[in-house]
C-alpha cells in the first residue's frame, strides 16, 4: 500500500499545475484580442470621451461610451502622446470594434468625428466614413 506522500502530490507538481494553467488562461486571453483585431470584420461608430485621466503608472487614458444597435458600450483606451491636442470630456472620435464583439473596441484618437456627421447607424458603419 503505497504511504500518504506518494499519494498526495507534491507541492512542486501542483505549483506546475497551477502555473501551467496560468499561462495557457493568459496566452489564450492574447491570442482571442489577436484574432478578433486582425481576423474578424471590424465596424466602425462614434465614441463620446466621458473622461480622461492619468492612472499612477503614467501615461493618460479615456473612457469612453458607444451606442450599437441601442445598447450602451464601454471602452477605456491609453492616450499616450497621440496627436498634439488635449483629448477632453465630450470629445467625439470614431471607434473601431470587432463585429460581435464590441468589448474588444478601440478609440481612433487620430480620426475626429467631422462636424457634419451627427449620428452613427445603429448597427455602425463598415467602412471609416469620409
Amino acid at each position: 500500500m503505497p504511504n500518504f506522500e506518494t499519494r498526495i502530490m507534491s507541492n512542486r507538481t501542483k505549483k506546475y499545475i497551477v502555473l501551467g494553467t496560468f499561462i495557457v488562461g493568459v496566452g489564450g486571453y492574447f491570442i482571442f484580442k489577436l484574432w478578433a483585431a486582425n481576423f474578424l470584420p471590424q465596424k466602425y461608430t462614434i465614441g463620446t470621451i466621458v473622461s480622461v485621466y492619468a492612472p499612477a503608472k503614467g501615461g493618460r487614458r479615456a473612457d469612453y461610451i458607444f451606442y450599437i444597435h441601442g445598447e450602451e458600450h464601454f471602452g477605456s483606451y491609453a492616450i499616450g502622446s497621440i496627436g498634439d491636442t488635449p483629448h477632453k470630456k465630450n470629445d467625439r472620435y470614431f471607434v473601431r470594434y470587432p463585429e460581435g464583439y464590441p468589448f474588444e473596441s478601440i478609440m481612433l484618437f487620430d480620426k475626429p468625428v467631422p462636424t457634419h456627421i451627427k449620428v452613427a447607424p445603429p448597427e455602425g458603419w463598415k467602412k471609416l466614413p469620409e
